[in-house]
Parts: structure tokens; C-alpha cells; sequence
């Protein structure tokens, strides 16, 4: 659990969206900034007090697409397509996970003509949240996911460029779609910064 300490004079502020850091200069440590519901326009009810913000977890979400080869019902396809469920399940039960979109709401965003992904048939992606990296980076690199990683050449094009995002979201937040695409293009508009980054932007 990533909890932020203090937010004082010393944080210098990023702003994204609905959502906002602070970086606190001296230990380096996430502050995370959210709007509030409370009503008017008294800076109380606008945002979080610094007390709140003191209390507030950091998670991490990441968004992955990519355009297959070959269709579905195609037979090199089925390997990949035979194993999904196999994949989100050992997710599921993977330390440090905490939600991501499900099979039938992410095939209509995928064949959706109309929404942020372009509704090409091919589409496979996934968009999850994690506790932290830590917890991310094992699944990935440390369960049978590897498996089918380490196996993506055979299912999709090597020159599709990039195909993977990360952001930090705050506790309970559900990235949508369009947040995910947004940020996917925020990354490959400006490379690596805190607001969109891939692995090679994290600490070793």
C-alpha cells in the first residue's frame, strides 16, 4: 500500500485530469489530489484536505492493445485465444490485484465503430489495476503469463510500435476506455512521464 505522508510546501504539482499529484521535493513521495463532491466553490468543499491527502493511496492501472495477425476463429490464434481465461484467473488470484475490465464489456469497447479503440475485429487488450508495480511486474514476468508473452510475436505484428501504458490512479478509481487511450496516446505523443510511462520509466 503506497500511503502518502504529508502534502506541505515543498510538493511541486502535475495536474491530469479529474486527478492530480504532487511530488514532495525532499522524499520524493506521491501525494495524490482529488477532487471532492462537496458543493459551492469554498476551497473545503472543492478539494481534499491536506489531512485527507495525508491518508491516500496511490494504485497502479495499465492498459495493453494490440491488433492480432489473424482473426479469432483463426487456428494460430487459438493457443492465445484458448488461454485467456486461464491467464485472467491466475490474475485474479495474483497478490496485489484489484479489478479489471471484463471479457464482455471490453469486447464492446473493442468492436465498438464509434468508440476510442476504432472497432477493428482484431483488437485484443486488456485494462487492469494493480495495488502497485510490484504486484504487476510479478504477474507479468513471474506467473504463466510469461508463457504467452514471451509467445506475442506469433500472434501479433512486431512493428505495431507501442502497445502498453501505465498511470497511478487514486484507491476505488475504475479507469474507462477513454481514459486508458488518452493516456496510451499521452505516452506515445511525449514518452515517459509521470502521467503515462512504461516499465523503463520505473526505478530498478
Amino acid at each position: 500500500m503506497t500511503v502518502n505522508p504529508l502534502a506541505s510546501k515543498h510538493a511541486q504539482t502535475e495536474s491530469f485530469g479529474e486527478f492530480w499529484f504532487s511530488v514532495h521535493k525532499q522524499s520524493g513521495v506521491r501525494i495524490v489530489h482529488a477532487r471532492s463532491v462537496g458543493p459551492g466553490n469554498d476551497p473545503q468543499n472543492r478539494f481534499m484536505t491536506a489531512e485527507r491527502e495525508r491518508l491516500a493511496i496511490i494504485h497502479l492501472a495499465e492498459f495493453n492493445i494490440g491488433t492480432l495477425k489473424y482473426d479469432w476463429e483463426d487456428p494460430r490464434v487459438a493457443d492465445f485465444l484458448n488461454n485467456l481465461d486461464r491467464v485472467y484467473d491466475i490474475a485474479r488470484r495474483s497478490p496485489g490485484y484489484i479489478w479489471h475490465l471484463e471479457g464482455d464489456d471490453m469486447e464492446a469497447a473493442q468492436l465498438d465503430p464509434d468508440g476510442p479503440l476504432g472497432g477493428n475485429p482484431r483488437t485484443a487488450s486488456t485494462l487492469s489495476v494493480w495495488k502497485d508495480v510490484e504486484s504487476l511486474h510479478a504477474f507479468t514476468f513471474n506467473t504463466v503469463h510469461k508463457q504467452f508473452y514471451d509467445r506475442k510475436g506469433e500472434w501479433y505484428d512486431p512493428d505495431q510500435g507501442l502497445r502498453f501504458v501505465m498511470w497511478w490512479v487514486p484507491e476505488g478509481h475504475k479507469p474507462t476506455i477513454s481514459e486508458a487511450i488518452d493516456r496510451f496516446h499521452h505516452l506515445e505523443n511525449h514518452g515517459n512521464t509521470d502521467d503515462a510511462f512504461g516499465w523503463d520509466h520505473l526505478p530498478q
